[in-house]
């Protein structure tokens, strides 16, 4: 290298030391461990919100339906032990729907786990609640009201409610 006035110029070139990459790396990696389960709770939380928004929706689509006339052929019933849903029309089914891997159904409160509406929207049965749960055991509860037949999503802490 040279400098202005012709002279050379030995500039120190100095790059990272082989024990200082170890120590950068370890210190990433002790990071990433301490961060990783945050990270994972968040991402469980994120799909059991999702899950419950999907159930709250697919609800909400079937009262709509008994609305418009299909009261006495449409209904959702809930299958505890395989972990979905299923709404059926005309005794066939037409959409099932699985929670997502890890995740199962607390409990369901609807009469036989099935939740049918009546034509002016109201539960059939009276209201009743499904409660999803994460594999880390963070909840959510649907629920629909008895009178009005108004679905809402409601998060559970420990001590339930």
């Amino acid at each position: 290298m040279k400098s202005l006035k012709g002279q050379k110029i030995f500039a120190k070139q100095r790059g990272f030391t082989l024990v200082e990459m170890a120590i950068a790396l370890v210190l990433i990696g002790t990071l990433t461990a301490l961060a990783f389960p945050s990270l994972q709770r968040s991402v469980d939380r994120f799909r059991l919100w999702t899950a419950a928004r999907e159930l709250a929706g697919n609800i909400r689509y079937l009262q709509q339906e008994a609305v418009n006339g299909k009261s006495t052929t449409i209904h959702m019933t809930f299958d505890t032990v395989n972990h979905y849903y299923v709404i059926v029309e005309n005794a066939a089914e037409k959409k099932k729907i699985f929670l997502p891997p890890g995740f199962t159904f607390g409990s369901v409160t609807f009469s036989d786990n099935t939740l049918r509406f009546t034509i002016d929207g109201a539960p059939s049965g009276g209201g009743g609640y499904a409660e999803i749960v994460s594999p880390r055991g963070d909840r959510y509860q649907v629920v629909v009201a008895g009178a009005t037949g108004r679905v809402q999503i409601k998060p559970q802490t420990e001590g339930g409610g």
